[in-house]
């Protein structure tokens, strides 16, 4: 009897699956080709979500019957029931209780199978519910939304709700999957909206929120006008709100790029495919202008099947195509003294100096909006600092900072501010092996990449060739490494288990990246390690270029870059102290109240908006609410740097990565191609939580042995002077699982931004980094404004060879 009751059961999920597959062939949509790429069992499910989502949208969607002129209100309340029994249906289903409707009961069987919560679809019924009621408003044809806050919720109802259905269904990997799944269902949505803004004119409906159609000078009226073809496509306030809405919907899909990596292979497949199919779509939006407010816009078919297979095979790759430093329209907002009210960055730090170069570029100051940038310290350039020398009184950098090639955006800055030319190009990279012999390493300049690196491999003598294949096959692993639904892995226990020598480990693995990272190798995760070792070697040949400051920092940062700023209008207070933001009613923050060294009271800074550049245990300070006191999980990774002065040269070569020993790096002062004519030099040893409180005497004699032991000009040189000088967060540990914690940009206070490479920027706490942080706040807060944002300097391109290597995941 138990075996034929189950017959039964099995026989009644096949037509119930069989009925939602007959819902997806009669919808005739794009959605049914990358469902196919499914296994069986997981395609059965999605048809099932398909057909749940289709069935809601058919009971709100339902035409008026002919003879049912005029009681509208009569048939809305119709499918208002109809959808109440739905929803009360599937609630039944998922319960356990009888049910009649074959979807809802299919839908009910993949909730269980998949565990997908249930809020998400209840949501989603929330979405078509909020549709029906938004009918009423449609006929006043007014905007349905006020603001852009209002047309999310709504997206997210309608939209991420069933990305996140879909995730589940699919498979992946952690938390850091639902923002990505979030920003997914919005860019879908919007494209969507933008491409159907005639359409739903026709039906009363205006889904673009009021407020962003006002900042742009576009009326309700315009928009109908624009339809019908009686108002210029060149209407300025037309060319303002399509931008807006583009550039908007373009960084969206810039976030929802990431979600690719965080999916299971089959969830690569179908999600490469839906968003190759809506990439089409909205570049076929993009590419119309203004003709979105007058004709549909539609891709080619041929246009979207090509979309669908460059995106299949190769990845979604989530490179912004907008350059930096574009220009957008932004009015002035005056206070209630008539002055216009400046956007201020709290924080002269690298994430600072970078927003405000962003919103200079934008032409914000030259349009009316004054840019303040407050600096807490005497100097700006945060911890790319220098002190003064105690002998000669010129400046050294606390611990040295180097750039490598694929920072493209710190580099683009560096170019902006006219200091570019002060980095040394050192191409070269010179390995010190246990043994004390030199191996220059220069990657070729004709081999494709990754290829390109074979030269450096060959060049180093200290490892035999066993080891010099294990070390190629250690890369390769790492670049195929995909996050597994287990605890994420931190880099040495993986590489261990990858079976990498240990000599390896210690003389590549450990220097390489605790250099990169700022960590000790058994901290940092292990996608962390994997970006390094792909997109700052194996990627492209100039990616492991280093770019070394000619100067202190604090004369290149401090006086260079913030001089450059200072020519643009940017005002930058000094020695000012932010000690909290004011609020008004609506929960914006209207002022920055300050604190300035030297003066007594407090003085209040009326703003526009505020990016907050600054330390995450300050900006936990300032806004617990946004950044949690102790940065919620978030720590720190000391750097130690040893400043010698000897009575003469005693480094040869522009730097040096010294394998095996305590001493990481060294770096010689001057220009890579001039002998250098000090007896300066600096010793760098990242994630040096070792040597917190050790004796101070007992590891500078050991650095200066080291440096004897390797460099013969230094056994005869007498030492003169030498400083010690450790941050204990100089940076962000990159901990197993420290994406998920790392804050976006945008916060839940609308003119309130944060910056800093502690923030969500997809690179590790670096230079680079910082900047990126700084880019992303300008970028957010000129949306804040009804800007077109600025976005990001496009990465070096990956090699094609490296493309097929990595699946499109470069």
């Amino acid at each position: 009897m138990g075996t034929g009751r189950s017959s039964m059961v099995d026989q009644t999920a096949e037509q119930d699956d069989a009925f939602c597959g007959e819902v997806l062939a009669a919808s005739r949509s794009s959605f049914a080709l990358p469902i196919r790429l499914l296994p069986t069992a997981k395609r059965r499910a999605m048809t099932a979500l398909y057909a749940f989502c289709r069935r809601a949208d058919d009971i709100v969607d339902a035409p008026a019957p002919a003879t049912a002129a005029g009681i509208g209100d009569e048939h809305r309340e119709r499918r208002q029931a109809e959808l109440a029994s739905f929803r009360q249906g599937f609630t039944s289903a998922v319960a356990g209780g009888d049910c009649e409707d074959p979807v809802l009961r299919a839908m009910a069987r993949v909730v269980r199978a998949y565990a997908i919560p249930t809020r998400a679809l209840f949501a989603v019924l929330d979405g078509v519910e909020q549709d029906l009621a938004l009918e009423q408003y449609a006929g006043n044809k007014a905007c349905l939304f006020e603001s852009l806050d209002e047309l999310h919720r709504y997206c997210r109802r309608v939209a991420s709700a069933v990305g996140l259905a879909s995730i589940h269904i699919w498979g992946f990997n952690g938390p850091a999957a639902l923002p990505a799944a979030d920003a997914c269902g919005l860019a879908f949505q919007l494209t969507n909206i933008l491409r159907d803004v005639t359409e739903d004119l026709d039906r009363g409906r205006i889904y673009l929120p009021r407020e962003d159609l006002a900042a742009c000078g576009v009326s309700p009226e315009l928009l109908r006008q624009a339809a019908a073809g009686t108002a210029s496509l060149e209407d300025r306030g037309l060319v303002r709100l399509r931008d807006q809405f583009v550039v908007h919907t373009q960084q969206l899909y810039a976030e929802a790029a990431r979600l690719d990596r965080f999916l299971s292979r089959d969830g690569r497949r179908i999600f490469r495919a839906m968003f190759g199919i809506y990439r089409s779509i909205f570049a076929a939006v993009a590419s119309a202008g203004t003709g979105i407010f007058h004709v549909r816009p539609k891709p080619t078919r041929l246009r979207l099947l090509g979309s669908l297979a460059v995106t299949s095979f190769a990845g979604t790759d989530g490179r912004s195509t907008v350059a930096s430093g574009s220009r957008c329209a932004v009015t002035p907002k005056r206070g209630v003294d008539g002055e216009p009210l400046p956007l201020v960055v709290v924080g002269g730090g690298l994430a600072g100096l970078a927003a405000a170069a962003s919103l200079v570029e934008a032409g914000l100051i030259e349009q009316g909006t004054p840019v303040r940038l407050l600096e807490s310290r005497r100097h700006v350039g945060g911890r790319a600092a220098s002190f003064a020398d105690r002998e000669t009184g010129g400046l050294v950098d606390a611990c040295q900072h180097v750039a490598m090639g694929c920072c493209t955006n710190f580099l683009d800055l560096c170019e902006r501010g006219g200091i570019g030319d002060q980095l040394r190009h050192d191409r070269e990279l010179w390995f010190i092996g246990p043994d004390g012999k030199r191996a220059g390493c220069t990657p070729s300049t004709w081999l494709p990449p990754p290829l390109h690196l074979a030269p450096l491999l060959g060049a180093m003598p200290h490892f035999n060739l066993v080891e010099k294949m294990a070390l190629a096959r250690g890369m390769l692993q790492l670049v195929w490494w995909r996050p597994g639904r287990q605890q994420p892995e931190e880099a040495f226990a993986w590489l261990v288990d990858r079976g990498q020598p240990q000599r390896v480990i210690d003389l590549f693995w450990q220097p390489v990246l605790e250099s990169a990272l700022g960590d000790s190798i058994h901290q940092v995760s292990v996608e962390a390690s994997r970006k390094v070792i792909l997109e700052g070697f194996l990627a492209h040949r100039n990616a492991a270029d280093l770019y070394v400051p000619c100067r202190p920092l604090g004369e290149l940062f401090g006086g260079g870059l913030a001089g450059w700023l200072q020519s643009q209008g940017v005002q930058i207070d000094q020695s000012t102290v932010v000690s909290s933001l004011a609020y008004d009613d609506d929960g914006r923050v209207e002022a920055v109240m300050v604190d300035r060294r030297g003066e007594d009271g407090e003085a209040r800074i009326a703003c526009r908006g505020v990016i907050l550049a600054v330390p995450w245990r300050a900006a936990a300070r300032l806004v617990p609410d946004e950044v949690p006191e102790g940065g919620d999980g978030l720590a720190g990774s000391p750097i130690t740097g040893v400043h010698l002065w000897f009575d003469r040269p005693v480094i040869d070569l522009p730097h040096a990565v010294l394998l095996g020993r305590l001493s990481q790096w060294v770096f010689r002062s001057g220009d890579a191609n001039e002998a250098s004519e000090s007896g300066y030099c600096q010793v760098v040893i990242s994630g040096s939580h070792d040597l917190l409180g050790t004796d101070r005497e007992q590891l500078l004699a050991r650095v200066v042995g080291e440096l004897r032991e390797l460099f013969p000009a230094a056994r005869e040189a007498t030492l003169l002077d030498s400083r010690i000088v450790t941050d204990p967060t100089a940076v962000l540990s990159v901990r197993p699982g420290v994406d998920a914690l790392r804050p976006a940009a945008t916060t839940g206070v609308p003119n309130l931004f944060l910056a800093g490479d502690w923030t969500a920027t997809g690179w590790p706490s670096t230079m680079e980094g910082a900047v990126r942080s700084g880019r992303l706040a300008a970028a957010a807060c000129l949306t804040s404004c009804g800007a077109v944002q600025q976005t990001l300097t496009a990465d070096l391109p990956p090699g094609l060879l490296v493309r097929l290597l990595t699946g499109g995941r470069a």
